[in-house]
């Protein structure tokens, strides 16, 4: 069986995937199955086994907590993976939804190709262990969340609701911090500017929920490449 070469470009740009060599991937990937789901089409639900890494390559995925929730709490698109956390480290048992959000393609990666990969790819190894951290630590800022809810505290208003950034409040005060213990190390101060580029038309084609997913996920990357020193903010609210 022979991967396709758009199928492989997808792939080598997966973040399970990232920086690992084509020729890895075309001789450890032709032979696993694909799988494919319909609008609604639930692929995991919680208290299910599962075993297998699903890495989409056609479609959207979204995650809820439970049915009613009008809301999901993350949508995955082309080139992420679900299904890593049950399949490694919670015992085969699933712990939310995953719901077609649109037709959707998958590659299955069975739990013995899995430890495959691991053993013969430190960089597989090395990208999974970066997924799994930030997977925990989205369920940890949940977690935090629903219990500062129950206990009535008031919301933190230095902080970004969406991307867990510092809000344009929370790093105006700390931003005068860090200009002052520049000044007093002698030290300089480099204030960086983002923007993204034709955001208003991709909230136009995927909604809020995939703006706002994609402001999450720039979030993200952001804070794991910051040195302890740094601080990153959201100085604007994109309205889509």
């Amino acid at each position: 069986i022979t991967i396709l070469p758009e199928t492989l470009d997808l792939l080598s740009a997966a973040p399970l995937f990232r920086s690992v060599p084509r020729g890895f991937l075309r001789n450890h990937l032709a032979k696993l199955e694909h799988r494919s789901l319909s609008p609604g089409e639930t692929l995991l639900a919680p208290g299910q086994a599962n075993s297998n890494i699903y890495v989409i390559l056609k479609g959207r995925l979204r995650i809820h907590l439970r049915l009613t929730d009008p809301e999901p709490i993350e949508l995955f698109g082309i080139g992420d993976c679900v299904g890593e956390m049950s399949t490694l480290l919670d015992d085969g048992q699933v712990s939310a939804y995953v719901i077609a959000d649109s037709p959707c393609e998958l590659l299955v990666i069975d739990h013995g190709t899995v430890w495959l990969l691991i053993n013969d790819s430190q960089k597989i190894a090395r990208n999974l262990l970066n997924i799994l951290i930030r997977r925990m630590r989205t369920t940890n800022r949940m977690m935090v969340e629903s219990m500062e809810y129950k206990l009535g505290y008031t919301k933190n208003t230095n902080i970004d609701d969406l991307t867990g950034l510092y809000s344009r409040q929370g790093m105006a005060r700390d931003f005068r911090k860090q200009i002052l213990r520049g000044t007093m190390d002698n030290e300089p101060t480099t204030l960086i500017l983002l923007e993204i580029d034709q955001f208003q038309q991709f909230s136009n084609q995927f909604g809020t929920l995939g703006g706002d997913q994609a402001l999450r996920n720039l979030a993200q990357s952001i804070l794991d490449n910051m040195r302890p020193r740094d601080r990153a903010a959201r100085g604007c609210r994109a309205t889509p």
